[in-house]
């Protein structure tokens, strides 16, 4: 297999273009997919021969990370970009994803853009080109080595393994490692031999790639079944495959595995599809402690690319994409030793890579949603503060507070009415709007975003510790209040009313990532959020 080529045209929008259409004039139009004119996801379970990224459309780099996987070994990365020099102050299209309302005028400094840009041109085996420089030959596409699928050692290791294991598998591989493939050919073998077999995903596009290699060797329909569909229905079945398990609410996969004795729960464990470590540390817990059946496999050889890839490895670090992006601390965990709080800025997580990947990791591990935009808000939002805990120089807690409401008596008002939903203020809209508390918008808050404790310091107070700072902190802000909206249980709402915090509202609907209900709880500061917000919670939502 070949390396993968990477290409970087900088430079105006329409130069670009032009460049790129005649640097690929020898390759096959059908092999090249263009970003964002068509979306990452139409990629997914492709292979191709080049792939063009335009970022003058905007840098989504939860896009750039899935569709950069359906480029094959020998392929190309044609990534356009804006002149270097003015990328940073490049009126982003991206940046409109996440600021918020009442924030657009602020100057953005580009912290991301900046970080991004270094280490792409710290890389070797990029290729740079700007509007000065002569236009090279057309790139030759990649020979096609073998035209046959060969399968890995490890993956027929990993397919055996299946075949012979009765209880409970959790399957983990990044992409590019065949796992779909593997699958597909699971399903086929098992259908043939008379077995019932269901498929489970998110969303039917997902298991594109695994309905290819499925119909290979099968002519039987597959049978696939929505999450919601499967536990409604609750069919007859030998085999369940739920594929992106990682992007299907925890409480459906265990009801998955309450109902099923035979299930293969398959994930790619990167964050840029709304799944990663954070989500797989927690669900094998809950595995673990709830089966002893359980087999964990992992792919981890590239099927699509050489196993030393430029390209991936470029990826992983300038997206912080790595599972181990910086060292978890493994002291002794014993708090006699002092506690430091810190506001940092982010101004000094960009100037500090150890610290950024410590802050980082630290929330990806807790927080299973998290994605590589993630990075981006958390660099360059203008409505955000970054609190941490360290011991021993070790960053052991992270919260992230974000700045919201302050809306004028005519928002407030088209707020309340539902005719407006300003971006980046879930607080005062909940409030305004789901609530119908007349003039909650009209009071500025802190909101926790969001907070995390490593998995060996926690139940020992430190969370507690931690937001006790936040609302010292949100004090010396003079906000009228600090709170915080999550997915409930019982434990989560007694321990933030043990903080202080009262429930202000409960939803109805199940949250989508959680399953569970909503809730919103705020601990109220200034003497109008006092005369303003009720006393007892509002159920549900006129919405």
């Amino acid at each position: 297999m070949m390396q993968r080529r990477v290409w970087v045209l900088s430079g105006k929008a329409n130069w670009c273009k032009q460049s790129a259409h005649y640097l690929l004039s020898t390759h096959d139009p059908n092999t090249i997919a263009w970003i964002p004119d068509q979306k990452a996801q139409t990629v997914l379970g492709l292979t191709l021969d080049a792939l063009v990224f335009d970022a003058h459309q905007g840098l989504d780099s939860n896009a750039l990370a899935l569709s950069v996987g359906a480029i094959r070994g020998g392929g190309v990365l044609l990534l356009l970009t804006p002149p270097l020099s003015t990328w940073a102050n490049f009126p982003d299209p991206d940046y409109q994803r996440f600021i918020p309302y009442l924030f657009e005028n602020n100057p953005l400094t580009g912290r991301f853009i900046q970080r991004f840009v270094k280490y792409w041109q710290a890389c070797p085996m990029v290729n740079w080109l700007n509007e000065s420089a002569s236009i090279p030959k057309p790139l030759k596409p990649a020979p096609i080595l073998n035209h046959d699928w060969q399968w890995t050692h490890e993956q027929v290791q990993v397919l055996k393994l299946l075949q012979n294991y009765q209880g409970i598998s959790l399957l983990l591989a990044d992409r590019g490692r065949g796992k779909s493939t593997l699958l597909g050919a699971f399903a086929a073998q098992l259908s043939l031999q008379g077995l019932k077999v269901c498929i489970t995903a998110p969303r039917k596009s997902a298991i594109q790639a695994l309905e290819k290699e499925y119909y290979k060797t099968h002519t039987k329909p597959l049978n696939f079944l929505a999450p919601d569909e499967l536990l409604q229905l609750l069919p007859e079945l030998d085999v369940l495959i739920v594929d992106e398990a990682a992007s299907i609410p925890l409480p459906l996969l265990m009801q998955m595995q309450a109902q099923y004795s035979r299930v293969i729960y398959s994930t790619t464990v990167q964050g840029y599809e709304g799944s990663g470590r954070g989500f797989i540390l927690k669900f094998r817990k809950v595995l673990e402690l709830q089966k002893n059946n359980l087999q964990v496999l992992t792919l981890n050889q590239p099927v699509r690319w050489d196993s030393d890839d430029s390209l991936e490895q470029l990826l992983k670090d300038s997206l912080l994409l790595g599972q181990s992006i910086a060292t978890i601390p493994s002291t002794s965990h014993d708090l006699s030793t002092d506690i430091y709080y810190q506001l940092i800025s982010q101004g000094e997580l960009l100037s500090n890579e150890l610290l950024l990947q410590k802050v980082f990791l630290l929330l990806v591990n807790a927080h299973y949603q998290t994605r590589p935009s993630d990075l981006r808000q958390l660099l360059d939002a203008p409505n955000i503060s970054i609190h941490i805990l360290e011991q021993d120089s070790e960053v052991i807690a992270v919260a992230l507070l974000s700045r919201e409401g302050g809306f004028d008596a005519e928002m407030t008002r088209l707020v309340f009415e539902g005719k407006r939903r300003p971006q980046g203020h879930l607080l005062p809209q909940t409030l305004t709007w789901h609530s119908k508390i007349p003039y909650a918008g009209e009071l500025v808050c802190e909101r926790v975003m969001r907070i995390a404790v490593l998995d060996d310091y926690q139940g020992q107070g430190l969370g507690k510790l931690l937001i006790n700072y936040l609302i010292s902190y949100s004090k010396q802000q003079r906000v009228d209040y600090i709170g915080v909206s999550y997915a409930s249980t019982p434990e989560l709402i007694r321990f933030w009313e043990k903080l202080g915090f009262q429930l202000m509202r409960k939803g109805f609907k199940r949250d989508r990532a959680s399953g569970t209900y909503a809730a919103v709880q705020v601990l109220k500061l200034s003497e109008r959020a006092f005369s303003l917000l009720p006393e007892k919670a509002v159920e549900g939502s006129t919405a």
